[in-house]
């Protein structure tokens, strides 16, 4: 991410104040919530004091303090679970770069939350040689991204107990680079290999 210092955007919606932090290069992004908060509080009265939207991969967390409503997101480096944050830096960016994806990959996505589940090969993460597939017929609370390694070819010998469930953020510590494309639909394929990446879909077909 491009280091710059933190604005501070407002609004005025309704006859409260709406304000969030972010980097300065994130200010469309940042203002792009704030309209957003605009529009679906026109429609639904959202204005209230621990009020959470879900907008994209996160979501954000009205809170009202001194008159003024700040918007927080869940802190995705510490315990997105338990810990918020002012800046939404983090949370920006990754919606900004899985947008991106989209955009270049001309598709349509599916939703993915932060707090969904990746099922991984033990190995994966500590591979340069991995790829992603998104499954079909996932459960609540699943992703649908299964993570493995190019080089372990032979299934036969493989255990429930090669295989663990990791929580989207928790990509964020481990490979970054995959976030951008969590985003994209069932069937797709992303195969990284020596930090060359290729994304296929359904029909084998390349997007990027």
């Amino acid at each position: 991410m491009i280091q710059n210092q933190t604005v501070r955007l407002s609004k005025p919606i309704g006859k409260q104040k709406v304000s969030l932090t972010c980097l300065e290069h994130l200010s469309t992004q940042g203002n792009f919530l704030l309209d957003l908060i605009e529009k679906e509080h026109k429609t639904y009265d959202i204005l209230k004091d621990n009020y959470k939207i879900q907008v994209g991969w996160s979501f954000y967390i009205l809170c009202l303090h001194d008159g003024v409503f700040s918007v927080l997101s869940p802190d995705h480096i510490s315990n997105p679970f338990k810990e918020t944050t002012e800046d939404l830096s983090l949370s920006l960016f990754v919606q900004v770069q899985q947008n991106e994806v989209l955009k270049k990959a001309k598709i349509q996505g599916e939703s993915v939350s932060f707090q969904d589940t990746i099922l991984v090969h033990k190995d994966a993460l500590k591979s340069d040689s991995l790829c992603l597939e998104r499954m079909d017929g996932r459960q609540s609370g699943e992703s649908g991204w299964f993570i493995g390694t190019l080089d372990d070819t032979d299934s036969s010998s493989t255990t429930e107990n090669d295989f663990k469930q990791i929580y989207v953020y928790e990509l964020l510590h481990s490979k970054p680079e995959l976030m951008k494309f969590l985003s994209l639909p069932t069937g797709c394929l992303v195969v990284l290999e020596n930090k060359e990446i290729t994304v296929l879909d359904t029909k084998n077909e390349r997007l990027l």
